[in-house]
């Protein structure tokens, strides 16, 4: 969020009352700026999280022993971390507004506010792909540039479509 962390709640470990108060997180992480945009693995094991000075973080929110956060004394502690599984800045130059990962966790989706559209793949934290990252640019109106705003991918056919604050939607085939 705005206060550079980022938190995890296990809603089975709620409590009975209603008030939301009294509900912790089960796993907090610090990141290095302010949360823009975020994204979990269609497996729930996965979140990349695009935050300020442009960088993207891949988080593994699987816990370990989900025991040991229901211990209030334990709370904070190492167990109750979620893992950073990489840190690594966009390879776009501006401000990234959106963050999708791909149907099948291979890669992400990046799309910024200078109107391009970012394909990166996670080879560098195991996640073998075999294709290299690209870029390019859409949603522009003549001279005017407009921001991405979202990414949406098909399930099944490698299609995505984007959504510009110049109102349209348009549709990729990033396979090809």
């Amino acid at each position: 969020g705005w206060d550079k962390k980022f938190y995890v709640w296990d809603v089975r470990l709620s409590s009975n009352s209603s008030s939301s108060k009294n509900s912790k997180a089960v796993a907090t992480l610090d990141l290095p700026g302010k949360a823009f945009s975020m994204d979990a693995s269609l497996d729930g094991t996965k979140v990349v999280v695009a935050t300020s000075g442009r960088k993207n973080c891949f988080l593994d929110i699987r816990l370990s022993n989900i025991s040991q956060v229901v211990d209030k004394e334990n709370e904070g502690s190492e167990n109750n971390v979620a893992k950073l599984l990489l840190e690594r800045e966009s390879s776009l130059k501006y401000q990234t507004r959106c963050v999708k990962f791909f149907p099948d966790t291979k890669g992400i989706a990046v799309g910024s506010i200078e109107g391009r559209v970012a394909i990166e793949y996670l080879d560098d934290i195991g996640i073998s792909s075999g294709k290299k990252k690209y870029a390019f640019k859409c949603h522009r109106v003549n001279d005017t540039i407009y921001p991405v705003n979202t990414i949406a991918f098909h399930p099944h056919h490698g299609t995505f479509a984007t959504g510009g604050a110049d109102g349209s939607v348009v549709t990729w085939d990033g396979n090809n």
